[in-house]
């Protein structure tokens, strides 16, 4: 008597897939084929997190909008600056800077120029080369700041009664009035370039970042950057 169908299926053995189909098959399912997929992979959580957490109302453009451009590039060079410090810290700077200009263009405010405007307001009649000294900017180059701070009659100069040769700075009304609104922008933006990162990470990150700063400021001997933002 010849085999049932049903037998005759299950003697026929089952094909098999190449090693190599099944090893492709196996680093896709883990996540380790190609580094960019690696990488991608490795962000695709914070995306989901910064996606829950968008439309918040807070009028700026949605935080998630870097998920739609993961990194996918697997080329030796690439992956060999992406390893080096220096340049992955100015890709970084380069964004942060980015979305800084998008939510101050139209208050026609710097970074350095919001950072002066800070110190003063939580210092008010420190001197021009305090200010300077206090966020790293050349004494050539924090004049001419606070130049342009005072001809928008936002900060003022007042005779220090110290010393009848310099200066104390304080912020006008006009001045302390914009701070409110930049205190406002300020918090966004920070949401905004931390959207992937919790609370522990950014705590960890500032850390690390200015350890970093200190170790090449030992290396350079340069306690002030140019201002050029």
């Amino acid at each position: 008597m010849s085999p049932s169908p049903t037998a005759r299926t299950a003697a026929t053995p089952r094909s098999r897939p190449a090693s190599g189909t099944r090893a492709r098959s196996r680093s896709r399912r883990r996540g380790t084929g190609r580094p960019g997929a690696d990488r991608a992979g490795a962000l695709a959580p914070a995306c989901a997190r910064a996606r829950s957490r968008a439309g918040g109302g807070t009028g700026f453009p949605s935080r998630t909008r870097a998920c739609l451009a993961l990194p996918r590039d697997d080329s030796p060079g690439l992956a060999r600056l992406e390893g080096l410090i220096g340049y992955t810290l100015r890709r970084a700077q380069v964004s942060v800077s980015r979305s800084f200009v998008e939510l101050f263009a139209d208050l026609d405010v710097r970074q350095s120029q919001l950072g002066v405007l800070t110190v003063i307001e939580g210092s008010p009649g420190l001197r021009p080369s305090q200010v300077g000294a206090a966020i790293g900017i050349k004494r050539a180059n924090i004049g001419p700041l606070l130049d342009e701070l005072e001809t928008r009659a936002l900060v003022r100069r007042a005779p220090d009664p110290s010393d009848r040769r310099s200066h104390s700075l304080f912020l006008t009304q006009a001045g302390e009035a914009l701070m409110a609104e930049l205190h406002r922008r300020e918090a966004a933006h920070e949401e905004r370039i931390a959207a992937f990162l919790d609370p522990e990470e950014r705590g960890a990150l500032l850390d690390l970042l200015r350890r970093l700063e200190q170790g090449a400021r030992e290396v350079t001997g340069d306690e002030t950057v140019d201002e050029s933002d």
